[in-house]
């Protein structure tokens, strides 16, 4: 094990080439054998969560948190209407 630590890892879920599914199943490999030290792993995404199951599977990854983004659209969504909305 190496002498650095990672005290938090902010893990996207929907990445290009592998996706975070698949690294933190990589990373929960290298913890458990011992060849890095264990660090919280949170799952960032803003893909719709729908099930309770949708949650636990990635949970059951490996994963220690999951934060999900919302993208707020506005009614009025023009260029004058958003800068309205920001101007509040």
């Amino acid at each position: 094990m190496n002498g650095f630590r990672y005290h938090l890892i902010v893990m996207d879920i929907n990445m290009p080439v592998m996706d975070g599914t698949e690294a933190t199943c990589r990373l929960m490999q290298l913890f458990n054998n011992n060849i890095m030290a264990k660090a919280p792993i949170v799952a960032v995404t803003a893909a719709n969560m729908q099930t309770r199951e949708d949650v636990q599977n990635l949970l059951s990854v490996g994963f220690s948190d999951i934060c999900i983004l919302f993208r707020i659209i506005f009614a009025n969504s023009t260029e004058a209407g958003l800068e309205d909305e920001f101007s509040r």
